[in-house]
């Protein structure tokens, strides 16, 4: 990738699950070798790519040659290959945080004997004619999770940090369509980063004062030169909470499809306002858009049918993921319910976005029997634009 700097990670093409993270497009889990006088390896991969990762790099040096292993962040799918890959590496020692180490330990036992060299943000690791230094992200996203900078090659190796789930040949964001690489890059934030924007502020802070001109990732492609702005300007955003758009979210469901005649009345009154609307169907749209949707969008409705004196299932299920990620904290939020003879699940919703910490300006929202008439539907043509209009005005 960089003079004797080489990838030696590995490709998932056929991933589509990530713990709860609809990967669509694959993803990788990437890890580098430094050639230098004491060969350094940063980070490893996920334990059914482990002797891919050992056959780059026998490729390329003998395994008994390598002197360190810097793991940056603790979690599996960067250290499941350790168990396999630490026996091939009889010289190494592993290079890492002590919460990481006690992480390591207790997911993989059979390390525990290994070498290990702990580490903290005073340490300097020399391997030659680099010097590598350490910069704790705690919380970014877990605990341990740190990165390691080497001034000599101006490279942040960032682990999860502007990273993105997806499978590709190439190694660099500018080798592919920024537009393409951006969507994965706010995708990844949304559904792994989301509840983080306080360390999110922290990392881009950590920066202010290094050379940098490479962040390599964990994940997906890295960035170089003067695409490194485009990553930076977007974490920035999300911390500052810059990034909000004229957008307005609905989620909903529908049995029969008056809920969702209802809703394109809704959001025909956004659009009457120059909002962007998105209506999200919750059979037909992943958690993992639902997040991306709602990561940049102002305002939020919901709406659903009754079902078992509640809301529909699905809806509950999305509005329990976004409450996780904290995406709609903060934000203006309206519901409305579709209800025989029950109204109950006005309630429901109204709790679980209030949950969401979601600024519910109208708790009594609204309820139709079975079909809204053009009455019903030209008072919710109304909502909408009243919702547009308080976004705005925030």
């Amino acid at each position: 990738m960089l003079p004797d700097i080489y990838f030696v990670g590995a490709t998932d093409w056929s991933v589509r699950k990530f713990h709860g993270y609809d990967t669509a497009e694959g993803s990788s889990y990437n890890s580098y070798l430094i050639l230098d006088q004491f060969p350094t390896i940063i980070d490893s991969v996920k334990a059914p790519f482990s002797m891919e990762q050992i056959t780059r790099i026998e490729q390329i040096v003998p395994l008994d040659a390598i002197k360190y292993l810097v793991i940056n962040h603790a979690e599996g799918d960067h250290t499941s290959a350790l168990p396999i890959l630490v026996p091939y590496l009889q010289n190494a020692t592993i290079v890492c945080n002590q919460k990481c180490k006690d992480y390591l330990i207790k997911m993989y036992p059979t390390i525990q004997h290994q070498d290990f060299q702990i580490i903290d943000a005073r340490s300097e690791l020399v391997i030659g004619k680099r010097i590598l230094k350490f910069i704790p992200q705690t919380m970014l996203h877990w605990p341990e999770s740190m990165w390691t900078y080497s001034a000599y090659d101006e490279i942040i190796f960032t682990n999860d940090g502007f990273g993105q789930h997806i499978a590709s040949c190439d190694r660099w964001a500018d080798e592919l369509p920024l537009t393409r690489v951006m969507h994965l890059l706010r995708e990844y934030i949304a559904n792994i980063l989301g509840p983080f924007p306080g360390p999110i502020r922290k990392c881009i802070d950590s920066l202010k004062n290094l050379k940098v001109s490479y962040l390599l990732t964990a994940h997906g492609l890295s960035w170089r030169n003067e695409f490194i702005k485009y990553p930076l300007e977007e974490y920035n955003a999300y911390a500052n909470r810059t990034h909000i758009k004229d957008k307005i979210l609905i989620i909903y469901d529908t049995m029969y499809g008056n809920t969702a005649k209802a809703v394109k009345s809704f959001a025909e009154g956004v659009r009457s306002m120059n909002f962007q609307v998105v209506l999200a169907n919750v059979k037909a749209t992943n958690l993992t858009q639902i997040a991306l949707h709602s990561y940049d969008a102002a305002g939020i409705c919901v709406a659903s049918p009754t079902f078992n004196s509640g809301m529909m299932p699905l809806i509950d299920g999305a509005l329990g993921y976004l409450r996780g990620l904290t995406l709609l904290k903060g934000k203006l939020a309206y519901g409305f319910v579709n209800g025989g003879w029950n109204w109950k699940a006005l309630n429901e919703i109204v709790l679980q976005l209030e949950n969401c910490k979601c600024e519910v300006y109208d708790k009594g929202g609204f309820q139709f029997k079975c079909k809204a008439n053009d009455e019903q539907l030209n008072y919710l043509f109304e909502q909408g634009r009243i919702l547009a209009k308080k976004c705005k005005q925030e």
